[in-house]
């Protein structure tokens, strides 16, 4: 029982109640105080006895309020105990063996007793009764709870009648024939008993049914109490007043009908008025849950989702336009067996879906085909879940378009797959003819170096100053073919060599280029702003020859200042490090920044600045290999910055993102 419920406040008021009153009653009998022991002058007192009975009857319903173990098996020992006591008394009496149980408590005092002090056969009944009703509200079954009800009514009826008795001066409803009276203050105390005991268990009988909020309760809670105290207190008045002489018997009789008729009219009347107003509140409710579900239906309807529900036996009985549009069956098909539509390989998945709905109440989504009217196959998407009165209801997703785009993707990526090899075939062919073309050429080319080296060395004195200028010429442009011969070479191979990808310390790397360059910066003055560099992850050799192309170029294209300054940094970015080399120098029009990375593009001539325009296009290969990309800002005759962007390891990742 929860604690905090009405239920719980109200048993435990009956058991603190029921333990005052004993307390009182035995404090009573221990000093000898009449008041305490009865509540009626020269009437009979309650029994010590009986009021420890009362006492642990109390301190049992307060143990109610807290269903564990130990609680329980205190209230199970107090009915016990409680229900032997009536039945030792009434064994006595029914045997004539004198036991006087009821007289443990009270033998000192009974020289002094003007009254009887002997417990009453019907209160040691009472106590039988309230002893098993206890122990059996221990009990978790609900016909235990019903059991124990029956007792408690029985307790309450008996102890109501004792009770009118009382008010109505008729000894024959508290008393049996020439045994002890039951006291009135032992029949107010099984009243309260009986209270709390019925309404230890809220869940069974006459508590559950008068706390409940259905009709039924609401009916009980208003005409209960009116119809048991409004009829005694009418008799009570009637008799007071016959004995006062204020009418006669007849004359009574047809005033407490009359009472009775009215009160009981009253209660009637407004009470039905209650259940109108519960009536018109319910319809209401019914109106407005009729135009949900009038809405749902239209929303059903109109979904784009295909909506079917199914019957315990798996049949569909309803099912929305979408669904139907989807199988190609009407309305009138209705009900039709789910079965017709599942090809035989989905039968097995399907089965596994009814199970779990049938012990889980939901399914995962699952793919699977439906069997269109037509013939054809439907791939569909299902999510179902089951409905309380058996069945399922499930939502239908066609699949079909997705299918057919995932099949055209599929294609389409067979044919990238195609074309990306054929691609990589060619890039290869043409790599290989790259290669051998610049190979091959180089054989003439060794032929016309050597010759004119030979002329200039043993006839260049009978050649005339043009023809001298000539063969110079022809020699520079032999020796420029070479170098274009060795960086297509160069570039050739940069394609086809494996990345032998480490961890590469950018300011070692830049330190040793800078040495390797010395003999290009002899008589240049040149100052150099090198950053703290990252470390980065890639190839040493071709990042070395990225950097020896960038700072060559930076030290060529300053060759006009009278003092350079090349800039070596960095920038960080998102999962990348960001390197750039910026000089002073001539700089070039950013309307030919598309011509930079190719190969042979050059934007000055080379009578002003040497070149083969192979350098920056290996830069740019190389730096794409390494997953990162190229770009370049200047100005004219204002300097140059070249960018580079390389993956940092995991390690900078980790201290970038600190």
């Amino acid at each position: 029982m929860n604690q905090g419920h009405p239920t719980s406040r109200i048993v435990s008021t009956c058991g603190a109640a029921t333990i005052v009153m004993a307390g009182l009653v035995l404090l009573g009998w221990q000093f000898g105080i009449p008041v305490l022991k009865s509540i009626l002058p020269d009437s009979k007192a309650m029994n010590p006895m009986s009021a420890l009975c009362f006492s642990l009857a109390g301190m049992a319903l307060l143990a109610a309020r807290k269903p564990d173990g130990r609680q329980h098996m205190f209230t199970r020992a107090s009915g016990g105990l409680i229900a032997s006591v009536g039945f030792l008394k009434l064994l006595s009496l029914a045997t004539g063996i004198p036991w006087s149980v009821d007289q443990w408590l009270i033998h000192n005092h009974s020289a002094n007793l003007t009254t009887s002090q002997f417990m009453a056969p019907n209160t040691a009944l009472i106590f039988v009764f309230v002893g098993l009703g206890l122990v059996l509200n221990t009990c978790a079954a609900s016909r235990a709870g019903r059991v124990a009800q029956a007792f408690f009514l029985l307790v309450n009826v008996s102890s109501l009648i004792a009770m009118i008795g009382y008010g109505y001066g008729a000894p024959e409803m508290y008393k049996l024939g020439d045994f002890d009276a039951m006291s009135l203050t032992s029949a107010i105390g099984f009243q309260i008993v009986s209270m709390g005991g019925l309404f230890t268990r809220s869940d069974v009988g006459l508590s559950a049914l008068v706390l409940s909020p259905l009709p039924g309760g609401i009916l009980v809670r208003r005409v209960l109490l009116v119809v048991v105290f409004v009829p005694i207190g009418l008799g009570w008045l009637r008799l007071e007043g016959q004995r006062r002489g204020l009418f006669g018997h007849e004359a009574g009789t047809a005033l407490m009908t009359l009472a009775v008729v009215a009160i009981l009219m009253i209660a009637l009347l407004s009470t039905a008025r209650v259940f109108e107003e519960s009536e018109k509140r319910r319809r209401q409710s019914d109106d407005a849950l009729q135009k949900n579900l009038i809405w749902q239906r239209r929303l059903v309807e109109s979904n784009v989702f295909g909506v079917l529900t199914t019957d315990a036996q798996w049949r569909i009985v309803e099912a929305n336009q979408a669904f139907l549009d989807l199988v190609g069956y009407s309305r009138s098909d209705l009900p039709m067996p789910s079965e017709i539509l599942t090809p035989p390989e989905w039968v097995s998945r399907t089965d596994r879906a009814k199970q779990d709905l049938t012990g889980k109440g939901v399914s995962t989504p699952w793919e699977k085909e439906y069997i269109h009217k037509s013939g054809r196959r439907v791939p569909v998407l299902l999510g179902a879940a089951a409905l309380p009165e058996g069945g399922a209801v499930a939502l239908v997703h066609d699949l079909s378009a997705q299918k057919q785009a995932e099949a055209e993707i599929q294609s389409l990526n067979e044919r990238v797959a195609a074309h990306a090899q054929q691609l990589e075939v060619a890039n290869k062919e043409l790599e290989a003819f790259s290669y051998s073309v610049s190979h091959d050429l180089r054989a003439p080319l060794r032929h016309i170096m050597g010759f004119v080296d030979l002329l200039m060395r043993q006839n260049l004195e009978q050649l005339d100053p043009t023809a001298q200028n000539r063969l110079n010429r022809i020699r520079e442009s032999a020796q420029r073919m070479g170098q274009l011969i060795d960086d297509l070479l160069l570039f050739s191979r940069m394609g086809r060599t494996e990345l032998q990808q480490a961890e590469v310390d950018l300011n070692k790397l830049i330190s040793a280029v800078r040495t390797e360059l010395e003999p290009e910066m002899k008589n240049r003055r040149i100052e150099w702003r090198v950053q703290e560099l990252p470390v980065v992850k890639g190839d040493a050799a071709m990042l070395r020859l990225v950097f020896t192309n960038l700072i060559s170029n930076a030290i060529k294209y300053t060759g006009t200042r009278t003092e350079a300054v090349i800039d070596v940094g960095s920038n960080e970015a998102p999962d990348h490090s960001v390197v750039y080399v910026k000089d002073n120098g001539v700089g070039f029009d950013m309307a030919y920044e598309n011509k930079l990375f190719g190969v042979f593009q050059r934007l000055h001539g080379n009578e002003e600045f040497p070149g083969t325009g192979i350098g920056l296009a290996n830069v740019r290969r190389i730096i794409h290999r390494h997953g990162g990309r190229t770009w370049a800002e200047a100005r004219v005759d204002s300097g140059a910055t070249f960018y580079i962007s390389l993956p940092r390891t995991e390690k900078e990742n980790e201290q970038w993102a600190a």
